[in-house]
């Protein structure tokens, strides 16, 4: 999503031995930090760029990776189960759900208060034989797209689910490695100094003076 990198060298020369030695310990502590409160802030702009808000799946979708004092890195992720989430930030082919044939893209379909087609419609009302079928009416025109379809004695099926489409491209539209850097830039100093002040705080010497 967005790569930031510490530099301590410099500031590492003017530690003494213990700060030295708290210095993981502070950074890791610093890295998670960051993470999670970009992920927080990541979730809360979503509500201006995902029409009708984000859905509880899509708030969910961002993981984090931990760092350790033995491994200091930290990520940002988007879970394996909502790549989409990835395509709606970096662009991309959106493709069906592995289940699926086809995407999904309403017809006369009502919407839920997130812009989506209500999880199980398609499969429960194509299910629904007297009164649905998929596919194309009978002496439709070639532009008329495969879908499915309600039916009625005396006038022409409607379109409730459009189906006719195996992939689209979708262009990238929410500007999470923004949000992350700027996020970074405004907290990763003072995050750092609470927690070298904590560490230090709370420190127990690692290593012991040697002497008479």
């Amino acid at each position: 999503m967005a790569s930031f990198v510490f530099k301590i060298e410099q500031f590492e020369q003017s530690l003494n031995q213990l700060e030295k030695e708290q210095l993981p310990f502070a950074l890791m502590s610093t890295m998670n930090d960051l993470a999670f409160g970009m992920q927080r802030q990541i979730y809360r702009e979503m509500e201006k760029y995902y029409d009708g808000g984000p859905t509880p799946w899509t708030k969910g979708g961002l993981g984090v990776y931990k760092a350790t004092k033995k491994r200091l890195y930290s990520a940002l992720f988007t879970r394996a189960n909502r790549e989409y989430i990835a395509t709606t930030i970096f662009g991309g082919v959106v493709n069906p759900f592995p289940e699926m044939e086809y995407l999904v893209k309403p017809g006369a379909q009502k919407l839920n208060k997130y812009g989506n087609i209500p999880r199980g419609s398609l499969k429960r009302k194509s299910q629904n034989k007297s009164k649905y079928f998929v596919g194309k009416p009978k002496g439709s025109k070639r532009s008329q797209p495969h879908g499915l379809y309600q039916t009625y004695k005396r006038k022409a099926p409607k379109l409730i689910i459009d189906l006719s489409d195996k992939s689209r491209y979708q262009k990238g539209f929410f500007p999470a490695p923004k949000i992350a850097t700027k996020y970074f830039k405004q907290q990763n100093h003072k995050m750092f100094m609470k927690n070298f002040r904590h560490a230090m705080k709370t420190a127990r010497p690692l290593s012991q003076p040697t002497g008479f």
